[in-house]
């Protein structure tokens, strides 16, 4: 990892920032945001280089690394989506944004030497793309400009359906608390450009993420922060998530097969 000037202006103050659930200290400094470099950081950069090269613009850009040794990243203003439910055009946007992001990271070629964090990764070892897998409302900016899905920490190789399991049950979304759903999983995948059988195929997915989030969660929960998240519930919610997918997936593929 190089080191980098520091991209803030003379007296720009150092704004702690929440960083979600995994993140730990992320503080805003100027337009940039700082955080530790973790080991997998350089491929998560490399990644990052990649998309902008390209021109995508649903990530953050990565500057390098500072004094301190935290990565450098571009400070995306605007609002988490997280609580809010998207309407369907805004669904169909988000599931846009990610084809996009799987278009464009398809050409990526990671160094032989990458090292990719675990706790999302795909368990078929299938090497398809580099996924995002945490590609939720928590992680998605809407600024006036455009839509920026940040915390790139958990990108790992993996399934592209993989990829699209999360997104399906967060932004549809599939959870206990939602009924007349696949209408709206309809928008997603067709704007996504999902074919039938992957419809169908992409809720099994669901199941399995929706069960690995639970399990890294209590396969940690002797250190934090994983210990914290599963006092606040965090392992039970996904459980839940999980079961309502299991129970409802028949009724749900019925309604696919007849256009509902």
């Amino acid at each position: 990892m190089h080191l980098v000037p520091d991209r803030g202006t003379a007296g720009d103050m150092e704004e702690p920032l929440a960083g979600g659930n995994m993140a730990g200290e992320v503080r805003r400094v100027g337009n940039t945001v700082r955080r530790r470099a973790r080991p997998w950081t350089p491929a998560v950069h490399r990644l990052l280089r990649h998309l902008e090269q390209l021109g995508f613009g649903g990530a953050p850009r990565a500057l390098g690394i500072d004094a301190r040794e935290r990565e450098i990243l571009t400070y995306i203003p605007g609002r988490v989506v997280h609580p809010n439910v998207l309407d369907d055009s805004e669904l169909a946007r988000v599931a846009r944004l990610i084809r996009d992001y799987h278009v464009a990271v398809a050409s990526f070629v990671p160094p032989p030497d990458a090292q990719w964090h675990t706790d999302g990764r795909d368990p078929s070892n299938v090497e398809e793309i580099i996924c995002h897998n945490d590609l939720a409302p928590w992680n998605l900016i809407a600024t006036d400009e455009q839509w920026v899905f940040i915390d790139w920490d958990l990108a790992a190789p993996g399934r592209r359906l993989w990829d699209l399991a999360l997104p399906a049950c967060s932004f549809v979304p599939l959870l206990p608390e939602h009924t007349k759903v696949m209408p709206r999983y309809r928008v997603f995948c067709d704007a996504y450009g999902l074919s039938a059988a992957d419809q169908y195929r992409l809720l099994d997915l669901v199941v399995e993420r929706t069960r690995r989030m639970r399990n890294v969660l209590l396969d940690n929960a002797n250190h934090e922060p994983y210990a914290s998240l599963v006092r606040d519930g965090h392992a039970e919610t996904w459980r839940h998530a999980a079961q309502h997918v299991e129970q409802n997936i028949a009724l749900w593929r019925r309604h696919l097969a007849s256009g509902l």
